[in-house]
């Protein structure tokens, strides 16, 4: 869909700074209002008058909105949300649950899956990752043994619920004596 591709690219101009700093005036929103032109490949109208950023295309309208660490793009086809920092986000799916102690949080998501990813300390990936393994066994995942792969400093597994398939990565990051763990859920096709 054009306009989240639009959204999306709002987002990464607006690197550290809140979406309604950046589109703040009207320098900032004609800046806004040329990239997201660029991006759909069409005629977009931005307005930023409520607070939040709301974007109609000939698609449909969009809003994108921040909450705290959260930033919210609802659309005629759901909500994503994109959040992070050092405690668990609070949108994050309760069936990807992470082991205790875990650190720099990152959530993508919106209703067909997402991705969550947290680091830990040490270097031990093998380890980290059977603990993750352990814990999403306990909240329904099962594991396909058919896709298991293991590189020197990563490991990856599959594994499955009814409805959803899930990525499992534990990476070593040795330079920064931490293990990343990422946690990709999708929903299965019909």
């Amino acid at each position: 869909m054009p306009f989240l591709a639009a959204a999306v690219l709002l987002l990464m101009l607006a690197g550290c700074q809140s979406i309604e700093d950046q589109v703040a005036g009207k320098v900032g929103e004609k800046i806004a209002q040329t990239a997201v032109d660029q991006a759909s490949g069409g005629k977009v109208k931005l307005d930023t008058s409520n607070g939040n950023m709301n974007i109609k295309t000939p698609d449909g309208t969009m809003q994108v909105s921040t909450d705290n660490n959260a930033v919210k793009i609802t659309g005629a086809d759901g909500q994503a949300t994109f959040e992070g920092g050092d405690t668990r986000p609070v949108s994050a799916d309760q069936d990807l649950p992470n082991l205790d102690g875990a650190n720099g949080f990152g959530w993508a998501g919106s209703k067909d899956g997402g991705m969550l990813s947290f680091s830990m300390g040490g270097t031990d990936y093998k380890d980290v990752c059977t603990k993750e393994l352990a814990l999403l066994a306990n909240s329904g995942w099962t594991l396909k043994e058919d896709y298991v792969m293991d590189f020197e400093g990563m490991t990856s597994r599959t594994m499955e619920n009814n409805d959803y398939s899930l990525s499992v990565g534990c990476t070593a990051e040795n330079s920064d004596n931490k293990v990343s763990v990422v946690l990709i859920k999708s929903k299965k096709s019909s």
